[in-house]
């Protein structure tokens, strides 16, 4: 198929204009079509995110918001999984295996930067009503791009700002695959943020495949790469991988609050007394905890190193079960290599009953926060030791 490489694409906000070469007009309307019935028909489902997240110190030509080729050093790196929902409409997280929140990542991961709507938000704006023009620019690698650019009047694009949330408009490309009129790939660059915000740019790289999901084929996001440009020169890059994506059956346990992590944990499968306060607990890793593949989110288990008792009474004995999760693996550059590993253990099975657990750190004051001098990979294992008292 040759198609001409400037053609307008019009956009009403159900359907597109005229276009001088229909082929492009063609194509544009069947890809169009399919997006939109993927986003309109897809079922609930879920898939696990594994995130890897990397900040890079200004770059080496100083503070600036124009594009260039070089970066600074690494300042910090760290692994997150999750899981994500695509529930009713709305994207939800949750710590792997955990209860999905009706919020997004950053709630979950406070420090540094995060992302959604890689799931239907920017496919339904982009060939919804959102976009004002759409201009076929010609055939790469074999696929057929297209340019398109949503204004700040008709946007959706949410940002935090230190004033709240406020929107910017973008623009950017999608590709496709001319045959199938397959999206393959759709990038996102917003327009000029405002000068008293700390950013400059944000760009998004969303590849996307098709995959069966009840019964149906549906288009799935595969890879999402976002890069953060800062006004001091610092950039921050997210590379997010989506896999293990099924269909959610049953019934979604979803929280609307924002009580903290601990809540959370026991509303996940800990529904036992907690365990009395003032008590201390010696424990050892199960299985080790290996920074070069952990990530925050996986569930961890340990054993107790001596029975705990409350006064004469032995309430937990030696090399009983502990479950926890990590919270923070992050491996930071400057201004010396190390690692930082924040851990929570919630639960205790003791005798046959699950207990729930509310403990501090006893060393190094009450953060559950552990630091590790290196530059390279370390790994955790039953040799580390951690003392915890209840509350």
């Amino acid at each position: 198929m040759t198609l001409l490489r400037s053609c307008a694409l019009l956009l009403a906000a159900t359907a597109a204009g005229r276009c001088a070469d229909p082929a492009a007009q063609d194509l544009f309307n069947r890809v169009r079509a399919k997006v939109l019935d993927s986003v309109k028909n897809v079922p609930r489902y879920t898939c696990v995110e594994n995130i890897s997240r990397t900040q890079f110190a200004p770059r080496l030509e100083g503070s600036t918001c124009k594009p260039s080729t070089t970066r600074g050093g690494v300042m910090w790196r760290d692994r997150i999984r999750l899981d994500v929902a695509l529930l009713e409409g709305n994207e939800m997280f949750a710590w792997r295996g955990g209860v999905f929140e009706a919020r997004e990542v950053g709630a979950l991961v406070p420090n540094g930067s995060s992302g959604s709507g890689d799931f239907i938000s920017f496919l339904a704006s982009v060939f919804g009503a959102d976009a004002e023009t759409i201009q076929f620019r010609g055939v790469e690698n074999g696929l057929s791009v297209f340019d398109y650019t949503v204004s700040l009047a008709r946007t959706h694009y949410l940002y935090h700002s230190r004033d709240g949330q406020k929107t910017a408009g973008y623009h950017g490309s999608f590709f496709v695959e001319p045959g199938t009129a397959r999206l393959t790939r759709l990038t996102i660059q917003t327009d000029p943020f405002p000068q008293e915000e700390n950013f400059c740019q944000v760009d998004d790289v969303l590849d996307y495949r098709t995959q069966e999901i009840g019964g149906g084929e549906f288009l799935l996001p595969n890879l999402a790469v976002m890069n953060v440009l800062f006004r001091n020169g610092e950039e921050a890059q997210n590379e997010t991988r989506y896999s293990e994506c099924r269909e959610y059956v049953g019934e979604a346990s979803i929280r609307f609050d924002d009580a903290d992590e601990q809540t959370h944990e026991k509303q996940r499968g800990a529904p036992g007394t907690p365990m009395p306060p003032g008590l201390r607990l010696k424990i050892a890793l199960r299985a080790p905890i290996q920074t070069a593949t952990a990530a925050a989110g996986d569930e961890i288990e340990g054993l107790l190193l001596k029975d705990v008792k409350d006064g004469k009474t032995v309430i937990a004995k030696t090399n009983d079960r502990v479950r926890g999760r990590i919270l923070r693996m992050e491996q930071a550059m400057y201004p010396t290599p190390r690692w930082v590993v924040r851990v929570r253990f919630y639960s205790i099975d003791s005798g046959g009953e699950t207990r729930m657990l509310n403990m501090r750190k006893l060393a190094n004051g009450p953060e559950e926060t552990f630091v590790f001098p290196s530059q390279g990979d370390t790994v955790m294992d039953r040799k580390f030791q951690m003392e915890w008292e209840t509350y």
